[in-house]
C-alpha cells in the first residue's frame, strides 16, 4: 500500500514521463497484435486495421491508464482552478462584482449569526432561573405618578413597557435582586 502511494506521487510529478511509458506499451502492444495477423497470412495494411480495431481506443486506454496510476480527480481540479483563474483575470469587472458579492454575503451571513447566537442561541446570563421575575411600570393617578409593579399583580392583568429612564433608576436603586436585565423594544 504504501508502495503504491509513493508510485502514485511519484506519477503526479513525473506525469510526461509517464505518459511517453505509456504511449511506448501501447505502440508495443499494437505493433505486436499487428505482427501476430501477419503471421496468420493478412496484408501488412489489414493486419494494421486489425491489430487498431482489436486494440481499442487508445485515448480510452491512457484516461483509464492515468486513473488507475495517478491521480486524475486531483489534475482535474487543478486544471479547473487554472481555468478559473484565467476566466477571472480576463473579465476584471465581473471578478470585482463577484469578489464583493461574496464579501457582503458572508459579512452579511456573519453578523446575522452573530445577533441570533447571541439573541435566540445563548442562554440568558443568569447563575439559576429560579427567582427570575419582571417589571413592568404602570401609571396611577392618585398617590405618585409612576409605580413599578410586578407583571401578575397588574389591576388590569396586563402589562405596559416601562420607559428606560425609570428602568435606569430603579436598577441602580434596587437592592433586592443580585442581577438586573432590560430590552428595548420599539413601537
Amino acid at each position: 500500500m504504501l508502495a503504491e502511494l509513493g508510485r502514485r506521487v511519484l506519477m503526479l510529478f513525473r506525469r510526461r514521463q509517464f505518459d511517453a511509458d505509456l504511449e511506448e506499451e501501447m505502440r508495443l502492444h499494437r505493433e505486436l497484435r499487428e505482427q501476430e495477423h501477419i503471421e496468420r497470412g493478412l496484408s501488412p495494411k489489414e493486419a494494421h486495421y486489425a491489430a487498431l480495431r482489436r486494440f481499442g481506443n487508445a485515448l480510452v486506454l491512457r484516461e483509464e491508464s492515468r486513473d488507475m496510476w495517478g491521480w486524475n480527480w486531483l489534475e482535474n481540479l487543478l486544471q479547473d482552478a487554472r481555468y478559473g483563474l484565467r476566466q477571472l483575470r480576463r473579465n476584471p469587472g465581473f471578478t470585482a462584482a463577484a469578489v464583493i458579492t461574496l464579501a457582503m454575503g458572508i459579512g452579511t451571513t456573519t453578523a446575522l449569526f452573530t445577533v441570533v447566537h447571541s439573541v435566540l442561541l445563548q442562554p440568558l446570563p443568569l447563575r439559576t432561573r429560579r427567582g427570575c421575575s419582571g417589571c413592568t411600570s404602570t401609571v396611577r393617578m392618585i398617590s405618585s405618578p409612576i409605580t413599578i409593579m410586578l407583571p401578575g399583580y397588574l389591576p388590569n392583568g396586563k402589562s405596559k413597557a416601562m420607559a428606560f429612564p425609570i428602568w435606569l433608576l430603579w436598577a441602580v436603586g434596587s437592592t433586592t435582586f443580585r442581577q438586573r436585565a432590560g430590552s428595548l423594544r420599539k413601537k
